[in-house]
């Protein structure tokens, strides 16, 4: 069976991971093929990167044996060079083949990520990648250093969400930052390939048919105290998350998880939708520079 997937050209809204479902992804083997492309994308965001790493790594993780995997390269050159400078080819290089173009242009556009694509698998790998993001605050964002502290928890929670309840072998992370015309943001991607949240919180028997749906499962976290441990101080993680955006005007926290999703803007009540169920859980944080 040969699956087909395509990326949309603008890659920037959580919603747009649909595009990378794979129907009855269980059942694949390595008779099958599953070809990933990435031809048409002419920009980005971080959380299309993660998701895509995401797939992927889940793919090669299946029961029956890990399929055929084909990606197709961007047309973009700029995205190229963006997913060379942001280290995609090393992280992807560590899952799978990629046959990469030998014309490869690096484009002069300086860009250095807060945190490149990196993988984490246990605490002291997201200590050691917490201390690499406080060293490049100290020096070639200076200018940002007070959001330091909600960039590091933001960060830390997620990945040590990832590591120690999604029955995952860790996840990827990337933080950028971005221009807009509106401004400078900072940008930070937390995905695994694990079990999700509602399977996770599930592993409590008290949470057994507690909730209806992923949506409701993800939205429940976000209050605190829920964890697949029975245990009344355990469960902040994502609660923390959420708090650490404060009032602050444009920051927003987005999680996708099974087949729901869940985006808050600070200052506005919770949106919450279905979509096609993805792998594991992929959060995506925005936090202004202004």
């Amino acid at each position: 069976m040969e699956v087909k997937l395509t990326a949309p050209s603008n890659f920037k809204r959580i919603k747009q991971l649909d595009s990378l479902y794979v129907p009855r992804i269980q059942r694949l083997s390595p008779l099958d093929q599953v070809i990933i492309d990435l031809s048409k994308i002419t920009f980005i965001k971080p959380l299309g990167v993660i998701g895509i790493l995401t797939l992927i790594e889940r793919l090669t993780q299946l029961e029956n044996g890990m399929p055929n995997i084909e990606l197709i390269c961007p047309e973009n050159k700029e995205v190229i060079d963006y997913l060379v400078k942001i280290d995609f080819i090393n992280a992807l290089e560590t899952l799978c083949d990629w046959d990469i173009p030998d014309d490869i242009e690096v484009i002069g556009k300086k860009l250095k990520p807060v945190i490149p694509i990196t993988r984490f698998s246990d605490a002291n790998d997201i200590e050691i990648i917490a201390n690499q993001m406080q060293e490049i605050f100290h020096t070639e964002l200076m200018g940002l250093s007070t959001l330091l502290q909600p960039c590091h928890v933001v960060y830390s929670e997620l990945a040590i969400n990832a590591v120690e309840h999604a029955n995952s072998n860790g996840g990827f992370v990337l933080a950028q930052q971005f221009e807009y015309h509106d401004g400078s943001r900072l940008e930070i991607s937390v995905g695994d390939c694990g079990i999700g949240i509602h399977k996770s919180l599930k592993q409590n028997k008290i949470m057994k048919g507690k909730f209806k749906s992923d949506r409701e499962a993800i939205m429940s976290t976000l209050s605190g105290g829920l964890s697949r441990i029975n245990d009344p101080h355990r469960g902040y993680g994502l609660y923390w998350v959420k708090e650490e955006l404060g009032d602050s005007p444009n920051r927003s926290l987005t999680l996708r998880s099974g087949n729901g999703y869940v985006i808050i803007y600070t200052g506005n009540r919770p949106y919450s939708a279905k979509c096609k169920s993805f792998p594991g859980t992929i959060a995506h944080v925005v936090i202004p520079c202004g």
